[in-house]
């Protein structure tokens, strides 16, 4: 591996935890309501888990998701990240169509050099 993308591998582990032992289907696509599947996490450790069910969007565009784990019920409030709620529209600016004074872009960005002057 490339230095950079090592070290980009290595920190999404420490953020996200290292997923190598779970199948690639649920890692991809996650389960469906009632649908069990088992996780290594360890050698000879293993997790048995089921999707009971997955809750309506909060207003602040999180759902509860209720599984259980080895028998265990739990509760995880998630974002759902699919969903635009009414707050983080009002966070979003655009460039004003009629103002020559605004540009828009289709990416985020942010400018670091001008390159022209006035009336160029």
């Amino acid at each position: 591996m490339y230095p950079k993308v090592f070290e980009d591998y290595q920190k999404s582990i420490k953020k996200d935890g290292n997923f190598r032992r779970m199948g690639s289907d649920i890692f991809f696509h996650g389960l469906a309501v009632g649908e069990t599947c088992e996780v290594d996490i360890a050698e000879g450790k293993t997790l048995v888990i089921t999707l009971d069910e997955v809750r309506d969007v909060d207003p602040e565009g999180y759902r509860d998701v209720v599984f259980r784990c080895n028998g265990n019920t739990r509760v995880i409030r998630v974002k759902d990240k699919s969903v635009e709620t009414s707050a983080s529209a009002a966070a979003t600016r655009y460039a004003e169509e009629g103002d020559p004074n605004e540009i828009g872009a289709n990416i985020p960005g942010n400018i670091v050099k001008v390159l022209v002057k006035a009336g160029d």
